[in-house]
């Protein structure tokens, strides 16, 4: 992919709204219509976001019958994380070299002491919702709904089954995270097993729990089994904690999204 189009990607990119319609696209092909239901903004906004995403060839859109669908640009997708997997590549390898330097440092500090600490092996979250735990549940369970703030899923999470969490699609779509759930109690608690590829076979253990509160829902969740990722778990424990935070702003963010849609709609 050229520069120049890789700059006019990234222009594109830098607008919020129009990187939540690209998480809206992840999903498969939408109308205008579809696109908006559940943003914060009118149909010809989107409109003109949706002119601009296909100007930096993110996005295309073909006709069906009466109706035109929008969809994804995997190419030019591609090419951007190429282009940021770069500089991951870069900061992988000082990492690396940082991570390297303090083990051998701590193990001088070991070798010189008696006393050794275990990692804590459990990420503890408690966070709140302006939404009743129903409403909350299914962006928990929905295979569409866990894609507005986490990864879109292949099917519906159903208790005693796998499941797997998928970024792009198509040919293109790949795992990121899966495991299968151990327990369901709609809409208070679920509980699953939980892996990426970083965790090396490792699984982990998930749990979320809803509470109704004055106005809303806490949800508390814990990440249990990371302790055992051995000299690996406190860069993996520190990788999971920041990540949760990032995913619940953003389920915070189609929680607040769907709430005004169904305000629209009354």
């Amino acid at each position: 992919m050229p520069e120049r189009a890789v700059q006019e990607a990234f222009r594109a990119l830098a607008d919020p709204s129009r990187r939540d319609i690209l998480r809206r696209l992840s999903g498969g092909e939408m109308t205008v219509a579809e696109v908006a239901a559940p943003l914060p903004m009118t149909r010809a906004a989107v409109k003109k976001h949706l002119d601009i995403l296909e100007a930096a060839n993110l996005v295309s859109a073909h006709a069906a019958g009466r109706t035109r669908l929008n969809r994804l640009e995997p190419e030019a997708l591609r090419a951007v994380s190429d282009w940021i997997g770069y500089f991951e590549r870069f900061w992988d390898a000082r990492l690396a070299a940082l991570q390297a330097a303090v083990a051998a440092e701590e193990e001088e500090r070991m070798l010189n002491s008696t006393i050794t600490r275990a990692v804590e092996p459990t990420i503890a979250k408690t966070v709140y919702f302006a939404a009743e735990p129903a409403r909350v549940w299914p962006f928990l369970v929905e295979k569409d709904k866990l894609g507005q703030w986490l990864h879109r899923a292949e099917a519906d999470l159903a208790v005693g089954r796998d499941f797997a969490l998928l970024r792009g699609e198509g040919e293109d779509a790949r795992r990121v995270c899966w495991g299968r759930v151990l327990e369901m109690d709609p809409p208070h608690r679920m509980r699953t097993t939980f892996t990426v590829n970083a965790l090396e076979g490792l699984e982990t253990v998930v749990t979320y729990a809803l509470e109704a509160v004055a106005g809303g829902t806490r949800l508390t969740l814990t990440h249990e089994g990371l302790g055992a990722a051995g000299d690996k778990a406190l860069v993996q424990l520190m990788a999971f904690d920041g990540g949760w935070d990032r995913h619940f702003a953003e389920l915070r963010a189609a929680l607040a999204a769907a709430a005004e849609t169904n305000r629209e709609g009354e």
